[in-house]
Formats: C-alpha cells, sequence, structure tokens
C-alpha cells in the first residue's frame, strides 16, 4: 500500500487493524491479507518558507543566517524550508557581515532582525543589507576630520584637518594629502570631498616653520619690515636695514647677542629667532637769531624755545644748540617785556613766514633770523567805574611804537562826559571827543565823566482835548502835547516845577490836579535830582459842568442852586425843585429832554444843562353831602391820582395846576346812592377843567325811615250805612339827620280778609311839616 499526499501535505503514518494489517511510517508498506484488513493513511498540512537576501553580494563570508539554531551561508541562499503548517521556528540575520578586508554589509531592513515565526501560509522573508567601507585617517598633527571608520556605500565625504597647528612660535603646517581607494591620490589643501565607493584610506602631509621675529629701533626700518613672519625649517633669510634721512645702522641682534652691522644680514632658520636692528642719528648746529623789525638790530634777552627747551638770546640777539638730524621746533617766546608798558612781539621770519612756533628740517648746520616789533601799553581807564565806557575799552591795549590812536568815551545811560586826563609821552588831556594820542611810549588815559539823570513828568487821566499850560519847569510851560516830557540833569542840580490846578478842556469840560506821585507828591516845588532819577506823574480828574436855572425864577427854588456846578465824570448829582407859594413844579428840561421826576438824578458823563419849570397852583374844593345838607365824613375823593377825606365838615380842597382832570366821588356812601352834583351833572365821576379857583358839590339821596307807624281801622255812619274804615299812620323821618321830612308821598297797601278771601287795597297821603301821614280807605 502507499499513501501519495496532496498539495500542501505530507504523509504522516499508517494506522490499520485486522490480521496481517500494517501501522507505521513507511511509505510503500506492505500488509498480509489473513484478515479482513483496514488502513488509514493520515496526511498532516504544511507550509514553504523561504529565506533570501538583497543587497548582499557574493564576497560576504560568514554565517549570514541561522535558523532554528542552525547556520547558513551566503552561498546558501535562497533557503526554502518545509514545515508543518502552525509550527514554531527562531531565525536571525547576521550583522555586519564581513566581505573582505574594508568592506561589510549591515543588515538595513525595517523588520526585525531577529524573531519567532509560526506560519500558515507560504512565506518568503527577505532581508535587506547596504554596503560599507572602512576609511583609514592618518594625520601627524591636527584633528583630522572625519577619523577612521565605517560608511555608507556612495557616502559624499568632506575630508579636512585644521591646519597650521601652533606650538610657540614653531608650527606645522599641511601641504596636502595623499589617498587610496575612492580618495584621490593626492593633492593640496586641507580638505578633499569624494565619494566612497572602495575600501580607502587618506594621509594628511605636514612641513615644520619657525617665526622670525624682526625689530627695528627708532631712526629706521628693516625690509621685510618690522614684524613676525613664518619661515620652513632650514631656510635663510636675508634682512636688510634701511635708516632714515639722517641715520645709519647701528648694529644687529639676534636673539639679544650683537651680531655685528652686516646689511643685509643672514638668518638661517632651524628654530625660532629675533633679529632687531639698531640706528644711531647724525647731529647739527642750529644757531636762532632775533633782530628787531625792518632792521639788523639784535633784540637781547629774548626767550627762544628749541624742541621746548628754554634759551635767551645773548647781546648779539642769538642762541645755539646742537641738534640731531630732522626736523625741529623753534618758539620765539612772545611777548618778551624789556621793562613796564613796553613789549616785544614775534612778527615773521627772515622768509615771511609767520609761523610761531615754527618746524625746521636741519640737515645740516643751519641760522635761522627771527624779527620782533616794539609796542606800547595804552591804558584806559574811566572814573567813576561806573560812569560810562571807552573805545579802546577800559584796560590795557597794546598798540605799535609811533602809531596814532583815536579815543573815545561813551558815557553810560546815566552819565555824560566831562574831560580827558592823560599821562605818559603822546598822551592827550582835554575835552575833545574823540581825541588823538601818539604812541610814543606807554600812555594812560582817564575818561572823567559826570553822573546824570533823567527825570520825567508824566499826566494821567488827561486827554489831549486839555488846553494851555499843564506844567511849568524852571520857567518853561509845557502844554498835553508836550507831555511826557524827559530831562536830563545832573544828579544834585535843583529844579522847579509846577502843575496846573485846573486845566481846560473846552465848554463844560475841564481837569482838576488831585495827586502827583513819584519823585514828590506835590503840586508845585523844588526837586532835588537823585541818582537813577525817577519821575513825577500828576494825576488829573475829568470834571464836567452842571448848569442849573429855574423859570419862571419866582416859581421856586432848586439844590443845588441856581448856577454853575462842577462834578467829577461817572459821579450822580440829585437835583430837587420846590415850588414856591402858589405854585407847582412842572417838570425838567435836562439837555432839552423833558423829565418829571422829583428829585431828578443827573449822570455827569458829559456837560448838561437844567431847567427847572414851574407852573400855577389853583384850589379845588369838593364838598359831599345829603340832599339835607348832611355831611360825609372821610369820604373819600379821587382828583387824577391825588386822594383825599372829606372832613367833618365834609369837604376836601386839592391844589392843581390848571388844566383837565377827572374829579370822583363814591357810587354809594353810607347805603346813599349818589344823587347828582350841584351843578347838574349826573355822574359821581366827571371830567373838570381847572384854570382858577372852583367848588364842587356832591349831594347824595336821603335815606327815610318811619317813625310811630300805627295801622288800624273803625266805623263810620250809623245804622245799615255804617262802614267800615282801614288806616295807616305815621311820621316821615331821615335816617342821618332824624328830620322830619315834609313833602314826602307816602302809600299803603291793604291786604283785607273779606268773607273767605282777601282783598287788596291802596291809600296815599302826603306828610306835612313835621312829617306826618294818615293813609286811609
Amino acid at each position: 500500500i502507499s499513501a501519495s499526499p496532496a498539495d500542501h501535505y505530507r504523509f504522516d503514518h499508517w494506522s490499520g487493524s485486522g490480521s496481517g494489517s500494517y501501522s507505521g511510517s513507511n511509505n510503500p508498506a506492505s500488509i498480509t491479507m489473513n484478515g479482513p484488513i483496514t488502513e488509514t493513511a493520515y496526511f498532516v498540512a504544511i507550509v514553504y518558507v523561504t529565506f533570501d537576501v538583497s543587497g548582499m553580494g557574493t564576497d560576504a563570508s560568514g554565517t549570514v543566517l541561522t535558523v532554528d539554531g542552525s547556520t547558513y551561508t551566503r552561498a546558501d541562499l535562497p533557503k526554502t524550508f518545509t514545515w508543518d503548517s502552525g509550527s514554531s521556528h527562531s531565525y536571525s540575520w547576521s550583522s555586519p557581515v564581513s566581505a573582505g578586508t574594508g568592506k561589510r554589509y549591515v543588515y538595513d531592513d525595517p523588520d526585525p532582525q531577529s524573531d519567532t515565526i509560526n506560519p500558515t501560509s507560504d512565506t518568503t522573508i527577505t532581508a535587506n543589507y547596504k554596503t560599507q567601507y572602512y576609511l583609514t585617517v592618518q594625520s601627524a598633527h591636527g584633528v583630522p576630520s572625519p577619523s577612521s571608520g565605517w560608511f555608507d556605500a556612495g557616502t559624499s565625504i568632506t575630508a579636512s584637518v585644521n591646519s597650521p597647528v601652533y606650538d610657540g612660535d614653531t608650527r606645522y603646517v599641511c601641504t596636502g594629502w595623499t589617498g587610496t581607494g575612492s580618495v584621490p591620490t593626492s593633492g593640496t589643501g586641507t580638505s578633499v570631498t569624494f565619494t566612497i565607493n572602495a575600501p580607502s584610506s587618506i594621509t594628511w602631509i605636514w612641513k615644520t616653520q619657525h617665526k622670525l621675529t624682526i625689530q627695528a629701533g627708532s631712526g629706521g626700518t628693516t625690509n621685510p619690515a618690522p614684524g613676525s613672519y613664518w619661515h620652513d625649517e632650514g631656510s635663510i633669510v636675508s634682512v636688510q636695514a634701511i635708516p632714515d634721512t639722517g641715520y645709519h645702522l647701528d648694529y644687529w641682534t639676534l636673539d639679544g647677542s650683537n651680531v655685528g652691522s652686516t646689511n643685509p644680514y643672514p638668518v638661517t632658520m632651524n628654530s625660532p629667532h629675533t633679529l632687531k636692528a639698531y640706528f644711531a642719528i647724525n647731529t647739527y648746529t642750529l644757531t636762532v637769531q632775533a633782530y628787531k623789525s625792518g632792521s639788523s638790530t639784535p633784540v637781547s634777552g629774548v626767550t627762544v624755545k628749541i624742541d621746548g627747551d628754554s634759551y635767551t638770546t645773548d647781546s648779539n640777539g642769538r642762541v645755539s644748540k646742537v641738534v640731531t638730524h630732522g626736523t625741529h621746533t623753534v618758539e620765539i617766546v612772545t611777548p618778551y617785556i624789556p621793562y613796564d608798558g613796553a613789549k616785544y612781539l614775534f612778527t615773521e621770519w627772515w622768509d615771511g613766514s609767520t609761523s610761531n612756533p615754527r618746524s625746521f628740517s636741519v640737515t645740516s648746520d643751519k641760522t635761522v633770523t627771527a624779527y620782533m616789533k616794539l609796542q606800547y601799553r595804552l591804558s584806559m581807564q574811566v572814573s567813576p567805574s561806573a560812569g560810562g565806557s571807552t573805545t579802546p575799552s577800559v584796560g590795557d591795549h597794546w598798540y605799535d611804537e609811533g602809531s596814532t590812536v583815536t579815543i573815545s568815551a561813551s558815557p553810560s545811560a546815566s552819565y555824560r562826559f566831562d574831560k580827558w586826563q592823560g599821562s605818559g609821552s603822546g598822551s592827550y588831556s582835554g575835552t575833545n571827543n574823540p581825541a588823538s594820542v601818539t604812541m610814543n611810549g606807554p600812555i594812560t588815559q582817564t575818561a572823567y565823566f559826570v553822573e546824570v539823570a533823567t527825570v520825567t513828568f508824566q499826566v494821567s487821566g488827561m486827554s489831549s482835548d486839555a488846553s494851555g499850560t499843564v506844567l511849568t519847569v524852571d520857567g518853561n510851560s509845557y502844554t498835553y502835547a508836550n507831555l511826557p516830557v524827559s530831562f536830563t540833569w545832573d544828579v544834585g542840580s535843583s529844579h522847579s516845577y509846577e502843575w496846573t490846578n485846573i486845566v481846560s478842556a473846552g465848554s463844560g469840560k475841564r481837569y482838576k490836579w488831585t495827586s502827583c506821585t513819584g519823585l514828590s507828591t506835590s503840586r508845585s516845588g523844588t526837586i532835588t535830582v537823585p541818582s537813577g532819577g525817577g519821575s513825577i506823574t500828576a494825576t488829573y480828574k475829568t470834571q464836567y459842568e452842571l448848569k442849573i436855572s429855574i423859570n419862571p425864577s419866582e416859581g421856586g427854588s432848586t439844590s443845588p442852586s441856581p448856577g454853575s456846578h462842577w462834578y467829577d465824570s461817572g459821579s450822580s448829582v440829585s437835583v430837587t425843585a420846590t415850588a414856591n407859594d402858589g405854585y407847582a413844579f412842572d417838570y425838567w428840561s435836562l439837555d432839552g429832554a423833558t423829565h418829571t421826576e422829583n428829585p431828578i438824578t443827573v449822570d455827569m458823563d458829559s456837560p448838561h444843562s437844567l431847567t427847572a419849570y414851574f407852573e400855577d397852583l389853583y384850589t379845588v374844593t369838593v364838598y359831599v353831602k345829603d340832599v339835607e345838607l348832611v355831611p360825609f365824613v372821610n369820604a373819600e375823593v379821587t382828583l387824577d391820582s391825588q386822594t383825599k377825606h372829606t372832613d367833618n365838615n365834609g369837604k376836601v380842597v386839592f391844589s392843581v395846576t390848571a388844566g383837565t382832570y377827572t374829579l370822583t366821588v363814591p357810587s354809594t356812601l353810607e347805603s346813599a346812592p349818589f344823587l347828582k352834583w350841584t351843578d347838574g351833572e349826573t355822574n359821581p365821576s366827571r371830567t373838570i377843567t381847572v384854570s382858577g379857583d372852583a367848588t364842587y358839590h356832591a349831594r347824595y339821596k336821603g335815606i327815610l325811615k318811619f317813625v310811630d307807624l300805627k295801622a288800624g281801622w273803625y266805623k263810620v255812619g250809623f245804622g245799615w250805612e255804617t262802614q267800615r274804615v282801614h288806616f295807616a299812620q305815621g311820621y316821615v323821618k331821615s335816617v342821618r339827620g332824624d328830620n322830619p321830612v315834609s313833602g314826602a308821598s307816602v302809600t299803603v297797601t291793604f291786604h283785607i280778609k273779606v268773607g273767605g278771601s282777601w282783598e287788596t287795597m291802596t291809600a296815599s297821603d302826603v306828610t306835612d311839616g313835621s312829617g306826618f301821614f294818615k293813609c286811609q280807605d
């Protein structure tokens, strides 16, 4: 019997039953049919797992892969394993893998380098490797970059080394490199860039240098110029000394030792060296001589500075000094003062130059000449010190011998020039200003001043309409147009003045002196001019005229009285008019305008004319009585705006001027209605015209009363002719006078009940002399 596994299966074993059967793993196998037999073939599922590598050449050596503890080389790959599905297996990839000298392969895959797997399907595991090469770096000095190491194939590498490398005054300089593999064979410089694709090496090449320090003392230089220089070990350097003009090489020192004056000097660079050149300067005689300007007259005693050192000219005006070759500074110290008030000033050198101090180039013995001029001092003074100034100004001034100088004096604001006082040859004394002096020697000029002061007279409160003399000073008159006026007088002098008390300003206006301020408070007097001067200010006030008059003159009086009166501007004047007997004040006329108030207030802001007008006064008498001529006491009577009350006689009296008025009495008094005026007017308020004294009578009705009033009836006749007579009787009297009233008509109305009804009838009578009446029917 044999078993054939299907794809991805493997035969595992037989299991048999029955006589002659077989159980085991042989395939094929044999059975003996000794009886019925059952044979079962058992199979197991399998998978195929392949291990392969990428990026690795056949030059790889040694173990590349380990699977379940077994190792495999590059030549074994790819390697496929047949495993039962789901079985567990371990594997590990080697890294790095050598590929000979200077080359290797390094695992470069994102999957794990080692792992345990349980595959259930076919799979391939491929390991990716990258190639690396070794770079060998060698350098005797410095710090090379990079150092020796492995680099990925195809990497661009820039190799460099720091240079120079110092060791004190010796240094090492890289001159280039040699290379193998991917490094260029050779080159210069301290860096090289290459792509590594093979085992490679780079060796940096160095040379040794020593420092030569060259120095030069004053007076020259060297070639090469002083400084520090690097030279290759074993080289010979030639150094030349170059003296400045006027100098020469004295000697050399090498590392501090005198090595002579060979020029140029050879230096063998077997170690660091210092070479210094020393120079010496040439010397000459420099002579300086000082002469008076425009002559060959020597000036002795002059201080001359040569290079800062001071010397004094001898009787020949000369100074000599030994100097070195080169530029030297000569200064003529100026001014040179031979005696007080005189001095010499440097003017120029013999060649016209005016520079002082001045530098001279001395390349041999040399003589230079300086010219000096003589000046004298002009001392300007003033007295007193605050009195003024002078030209030239106060102080010392110097002028050339024999020159003419114009002097002038300018007094200060509070002074005047008086005179000059001079001393010295060529000076001036006198009153000329300006004046001239000749500088034949030292001169002192003093300008004398006298203090003056300004006194100003000014006025306040006055305008240009002021006329005539306002101020008199020292007998001279000044009008308003002249003010303010200022006088410049010597301090201490005396002067008289007077301000006019009253100054006219045209019709109805004037100015009146009120006070003075400043140097004096008096209106007039004498002042002594003080130092610093001052002012006198007169203050005036404006006044206006008020002309008061009366019309007619006998009509009354005014307060203030009629006439001309002056009042301060801005003031108010109250004027009262008082009428004489028989007159009444009528009105005011103020500058033609009518005013009725009394008193009147006049604002004095300009001239004014005021007239009080009076008129004749008349008496209006009014009587108020009833028809019985019984007077009404305290009855109110009005005449226009005047209201009065009657006296015990029922009388009031009004005093009025001629004119038309309204006369009014009450329409009712004590319940008595107004009746009429005795002249026939029936209105209690009437218009009257007054042209003289007048009397008016107002009448009111009488109020009546019944006295002893009786009523009744009596019978008349006999028998069946008897009648009942009804009557009413009594007396009628006035209420206010209780007097019988005769002639009064009385009517009586009777209300009589006849049977069961009422009847009305009337009866009349007229009172007799006693006021009695009797009405009957």
